[in-house]
């Protein structure tokens, strides 16, 4: 009977081995009991100690929960096409989903895309080429590029639009190993379809993301033996990377990177200002407000939502409202100038300005809109001195320089223009292409007015001498006026700092200037010489210039449209 409860007992699992002391004594007389009782009274005693014991393990795991890992491991999420020929049905929900995970507090996280700074820290350091880091990852890409930056999980992701509703795959790898890779999950979602089309994409986003984090937080906790960090190798004692010290399974990160994530409301807004979705962007943000309605940014938000809505009404009431519980916030009086300015209301404009400077007058954004708000009740003078206050409150800052340059195109200033527009392209550097082209295509429009200005003039010029309401001379003048106009506007076009990728645009502009100044010279000789082929000579080349003109603004249009500025 002995040889038998010994083998009973040595059949049992290890951890049931570590007994506690009552379960201990009352193994023992289980035991002293079998010598003396029935077989089946030996399977019963054997049978109340297995329960009370399980019963022990489960109240001490009640008690005393495991604890949270003390740092988070990195987990590469890539959300993307289910194919590369499926872009046009794709909805991105990496944001989302990235945010979701990251407030577990159980991963550190990194949305794929080359600008990760994970990722590109692993270009720059070598670990990853350019190739590696492409727009559309395999999974064995993508794998690469996990080992590549330390993450420990990988999320694969893709949504996309279809007639049942809103759909989405996803799957999710656990790295056992410096290359092996085990997989975690792999789910197809249920198709979402609400009932407002309005509101579907948010709704189905919102459903997908919580149907997957229960699972993915409930992934395998991974012990450092199993992971190789990149900036770090294994020990010549320890072939597997272990310490010594390692007591159980605890998840590993690289360093963190310092940046705060966005939060969710924050990624939110980020996604639908991105693909032009105004409408759940207001909505999203009427939400947020509702949970934290003294947020300043949030509101500064939701002003200029309503703003992009085309609602200047509504946006400029938001921004009262909004006053009301942050009357200190800068940005928020200067977007409800921007409301009073666009409906008219100039003198309120101008007074929301003031107080935004009275707050902020460090900010040059604000000078710059007081400027245009007295630019707009035809004091120039008084424009020009709030947008040199912003030039000396920001020294750095382009915006006073590109609204100085228009002041000088306007008065004719040419060679002053151009040298605003210089001084605000080395303030802006590589970082700021978009914005400057964003500027150079206004100062363009700026540019054609005047040129359209002059085109007017020189027909008004023309009906005037031939109805005789204007002197020869008066005519000359204007005329001589005209021609100066256009040369400037052509050397300004060439002149003036080029944004890549506009080439083309400034040769069309310059061509059509030039055409416009020979159109002003070959009427000027029309008034002298009174010839009839002079004058037929220059409304041809004004209508051709015209003509031209027309072709630029459409070169230009299709370099700053939206489809064009996302690529």
């Amino acid at each position: 009977m002995r040889r038998r409860g010994a083998a009973i007992r040595s059949g049992t699992p290890s951890v049931h081995r570590q007994t506690l002391p009552d379960q201990r004594s009352m193994t023992g007389r289980a035991s002293r009991t079998s010598l003396a009782a029935p077989s089946r009274s030996l399977c019963r005693s054997l049978w109340v100690s297995a329960l009370l014991f399980a019963a022990c393990i489960a109240w001490s795991q009640e008690q005393s929960p495991p604890p949270k890992p003390a740092s988070a491991p990195l987990m590469l999420i890539v959300s993307q096409p289910s194919a590369l020929d499926r872009k046009a049905d794709f909805v991105d929900i990496g944001f989302f989903l990235a945010r979701s995970v990251k407030e577990t507090g159980l991963y550190d996280v990194a949305l794929y895309n080359a600008s990760e700074p994970h990722v590109a820290a692993a270009v720059k350091d070598g670990r990853l080429t350019q190739q590696d880091a492409a727009a559309y990852l395999t999974e064995a890409a993508a794998r690469k590029v996990a080992e590549a930056i330390g993450a420990v999980y990988i999320v694969r992701v893709s949504a996309a639009r279809g007639r049942d509703g809103i759909g989405a795959v996803a799957d999710m790898q656990v790295r056992m190993g410096s290359s092996q890779w085990s997989t975690v999950f792999s789910s197809t979602l249920v198709p979402y379809k609400g009932r407002d089309r309005k509101s579907q994409l948010l709704e189905a986003i919102h459903a997908h993301v919580g149907a997957l984090m229960p699972r993915i937080t409930a992934a395998p906790a991974v012990a450092p033996a199993n992971v190789a960090r990149s900036t770090e190798t294994a020990k010549p004692d320890s072939p597997t990377g272990a310490r010594a010290d390692d007591k159980g399974p605890a998840r590993t990160s690289p360093e963190p990177s310092g940046q705060t994530a966005p939060s969710a409301a924050e990624m939110l807004v980020d996604r639908f200002r991105r693909s032009g979705d105004t409408a759940n962007l207001i909505l999203t943000l009427r939400r947020a407000i509702t949970d934290r309605p003294r947020d300043p940014k949030l509101r500064r938000d939701l002003v200029a939502a309503l703003r992009l809505r085309g609602w200047t009404e509504a946006a400029r009431e938001e921004a009262e409202r909004a006053l009301l519980l942050c009357p200190g916030d800068a940005g928020l009086h200067r977007l409800l100038g921007d409301g009073h300015r666009e409906l008219g209301e100039l003198d309120k404009a101008i007074s929301a300005y003031q107080e935004a400077i009275r707050l902020e007058p460090g900010n040059a954004a604000n000078h710059v809109a007081l400027g245009d708000a007295l630019w707009d009740q035809g004091k120039a003078s008084e424009a020009e001195a709030a947008y040199r206050a912003g030039q000396e409150a920001d020294p750095k800052s382009a915006l006073p320089r590109l609204r100085m340059a228009k002041l000088r195109v306007q008065a004719l200033r040419y060679q002053d223009a151009i040298a605003e527009m210089t001084a605000a392209r080395e303030l802006m550097g590589d970082a700021g292409e978009a914005a400057y082209a964003a500027a150079y295509a206004e100062m363009a429009g700026v540019l054609e007015g005047v040129a359209r200005d002059v085109i007017g003039r020189l027909v008004a010029i023309r009906r005037d001498q031939i109805a005789g309401t204007r002197s020869r001379e008066e005519s000359h003048k204007a005329a001589v006026e005209c021609r100066t106009a256009a040369s400037g506007v052509s050397a300004c076009f060439s002149d003036m700092p080029l944004p890549s990728r506009f080439g083309p645009v400034q040769a069309a502009y310059v061509q059509a200037a030039a055409l416009l100044a020979q159109a002003a010279s070959a009427y000027l000789s029309h008034l002298e010489t009174q010839s009839e082929a002079d004058d037929k000579e220059a409304t041809l080349l004004r209508q051709e210039a015209a003509r031209q003109f027309d072709e630029a603004a459409k070169k230009l249009a299709s370099l700053t449209s939206p489809a064009q500025s996302t690529r």
